[in-house]
């Protein structure tokens, strides 16, 4: 009887400790397999923190080839990850840029967010102030603010910076003002606030603004340049004007401008002697020095310059030319395009990223495409990509996001001075029948487009319709 009772005691114990050693083997086991599950859990942390920090760098890269290429992303996926960059424009030199990594795993959705902000130093003295990407309905374009000065002051040209706008006009009487500081923080003003205006004499043509100065290319052959001081935009002063030595002619006067990095390279109408593209260091812009030129042949319609390279539409047989300009003293021609049609001139130029946009004049043939694109990677061999039959001669062009924002010349067939086009499906996107009879500049500042013109409304503002 006894030793039943042991034996029952044995079984007993035995069963306890079979129930222990299966509780520890199973606490080993959830032990074990939550170390694996947090191993391979921190293992895809740390590979979505490097594909974050990666997009953050490459992003950073981008700003400093054009920051205008930094721009929110559509979503993409990389194994088991979800990549996207979001950009929110803070003001006109900052963007905050965003990398943001997504990925499910076996539990739950899982994500990286890492944050930075991208300046764009190039702008503060004087760079583009216009977002990189348009918003609201472009495809009804709305006429804003506008100032009507009068058939005889009509402007030349427009440069818009920090909440005031330049405006350059070429009355053709001595006498008139020819250049005005408006005020345009309120862009629904009609008339828009005048701050200042001055005469300089000949009358003005293109212009380009900086933080402390305004750079203009002047109707004289006296002086084709010159700088007035708006450091005060009540009071602006001509502190300078500049003739180019060693250029001669009746018509050799100033007609197209542009500022980069204490450097103005201003284009000439024409010229008997001497080039029609000039250097002028203004490091000193009370003592401006020419740098070097080059002879175009030509007049100088618009100029754009980027990374060491200037790009010039001109009436030239060659209506894009692209000279190396690492050496201001010797400007070397490096590459052109002679595109069909030569009775189509070179008009005017923007460039984004490894893109250059050319708006032509309308030429006799029936499909001048006057708007080409043309990759400049390779700044030897420039491809034209593709291009656009817009009908009309393009004025003025500026590139943002798929749209191509354009002043035309109105005519017979087309009574809409400003057109929107798509890029991606090259059919007009938008229009607005703006007051243009005579066109003059346009300029961007955030979401809105300034065009000046030569006739009663010196200035229009457009914005995206309700």
């Amino acid at each position: 009887m006894q030793s039943n009772k042991q034996s029952g005691t044995v079984t007993l114990e035995l069963l306890i400790a079979f129930a222990i050693l299966i509780l520890n083997l199973t606490a080993v086991i959830l032990i074990l397999n939550s170390s694996q599950f947090m191993f391979i859990d921190t293992t895809t942390n740390q590979e979505a923190i490097i594909k974050a920090e990666s997009m953050l760098e490459q992003a950073y890269a981008d700003s400093k080839h054009d920051f205008n290429l930094i721009n929110t992303t559509s979503p993409t996926v990389e194994e088991i990850y979800q990549k996207r960059l979001i950009v929110e424009t803070l003001d006109f030199f900052t963007k905050k840029v965003t990398s943001l990594i997504t990925w499910q795993n076996e539990k739950r959705s899982q994500k990286v967010e890492l944050v930075t902000l991208i300046t764009n130093p190039a702008a503060v003295n004087g760079g583009d102030t216009c977002n990189s990407t348009p918003s609201g309905d472009w495809s009804n374009p709305q006429l804003l603010g506008s100032i009507n000065m009068g058939q005889g002051t009509g402007a030349t040209d427009v440069d818009v910076f920090a909440g005031r706008a330049y405006l350059t006009t070429d009355s053709g009487t001595m006498s008139d003002h020819d250049f005005y500081i408006l005020d345009v923080s309120d862009p629904s003003l009609s008339p828009l606030p005048i701050l200042s205006s001055i005469n300089t004499g000949y009358g003005l043509h293109e212009l380009h603004v900086t933080k402390d100065y305004a750079y203009v290319a002047n109707d004289s052959i006296n002086g084709q340049l010159q700088i007035i001081d708006i450091q005060d935009p009540h009071n602006p002063l001509l502190i300078n004007t500049f003739k180019l030595p060693n250029v001669t002619g009746a018509n050799s006067v100033g007609n197209s401008i542009f500022y980069f990095n204490k450097m103005i390279y201003l284009g000439l109408t024409s010229t008997t002697t001497g080039p029609e593209f000039n250097i002028i260091n203004v490091s000193d812009s009370t003592n401006p020095a020419l740098e070097g030129g080059y002879d175009i042949g030509h007049q100088v319609n618009s100029i754009f310059v980027k990374d060491g390279f200037a790009y010039i539409a001109s009436p030239n047989n060659n209506e894009l030319i692209i000279l190396d300009i690492s050496d201001p003293s010797t400007p070397t021609l490096i590459a052109n395009i002679n595109l069909s049609d030569n009775s189509a001139n070179g008009k005017s130029i923007d460039v984004v990223g490894d893109t250059l946009f050319l708006g032509r004049t309308v030429g006799a043939s029936p499909s001048t495409r006057e708007l080409q694109l043309i990759n400049i990677l390779d700044k030897t061999n420039p491809i034209i990509l593709n291009s656009m039959d817009i009908n009309s001669t393009i004025n003025a062009l500026k590139i943002r996001g798929n749209l191509a924002f354009m002043t035309i010349n109105k005519t017979a067939s087309s009574t809409v001075g400003f057109q929107v086009w798509d890029l991606n499906t090259k059919t007009l996107y938008g229009s607005n029948p703006i007051e243009q009879t005579s066109p003059g500049g346009m300029d961007c500042e955030g979401n809105l487009l300034y065009v000046a013109q030569k006739h009663n409304k010196a200035l229009q503002i457009i914005g995206p319709g309700p």
